[in-house]
């Protein structure tokens, strides 16, 4: 590494300290060219630009190297137990409010949060382990399910016929019980969307776990 302390910015232009970029093998000072700044902003470019490839690349490597994963991330917390454990507590707030604002604001994360919940409380009940996300599990897409069970907004519930169904007044009711299950195969077919439907609230808690005739 040369003798400088400082560096300029191949992008910015600006002379900046050496802790501002990022480390690149094959460089003469063993640096990146560019500031880590200009990094940033040119990757979140690149990504919302090209968000499904790289979605699917990160999906192939989580999958292909589980054991590998799992391995970093528990070094890295024994590493920086403490650090983390901060960062959670700092963030708790914010993070608790950007999931009510979500919750209240966006239809397709609201009824994708509802069926996820329901999904690891089924895996728990028959004490299986959660393995991957929800969308990997089901194998639909939040967009799919937002589709299927959009057709049910604005009519009267399938049941009662008297209440007319809302974004915000519904339950999501699986037609044939998610409680029948005996195995994880059981609890993901029963997920799928042809076993989901839109009822209202007084009607779903009325059926609970019954199979209607």
């Amino acid at each position: 590494m040369e003798s400088t302390q400082t560096k300029t910015c191949s992008r910015c232009k600006k002379e900046l300290s050496l802790d501002n970029f990022g480390l690149r093998k094959g460089t003469k000072d063993g640096l990146r060219y560019e500031c880590k700044k200009c990094r940033k902003i040119e990757w979140k470019k690149y990504y919302q630009e090209n968000k499904k490839k790289e979605n699917n690349r990160k999906k192939t490597y989580r999958r292909h190297n589980v054991e590998k994963i799992k391995i970093y991330t528990k070094k890295y917390y024994q590493k920086n137990r403490a650090k983390i454990k901060t960062r959670k507590e700092e963030y708790k707030p914010r993070k608790n409010e950007l999931k009510r604002q979500k919750l209240k604001n966006d239809p397709i994360y609201k009824l994708r949060y509802n069926m996820s919940k329901a999904l690891w409380k089924s895996f728990k009940s028959l004490g299986i382990s959660k393995n991957g996300t929800f969308n990997e599990s089901v194998g639909y897409s939040n967009q799919e399910l937002y589709n299927h069970l959009s057709q049910y907004i604005g009519k009267p519930c399938e049941d009662c016929k008297d209440v007319v169904l809302t974004i915000d007044t519904h339950h999501i009711d699986h037609i044939i019980p998610i409680s029948v299950s005996k195995t994880k195969d059981d609890i993901i077919k029963l997920n799928q969307l042809d076993n989901l439907r839109l009822i209202c609230p007084t009607c779903n808690m009325s059926k609970s776990d019954k199979i209607n005739e």
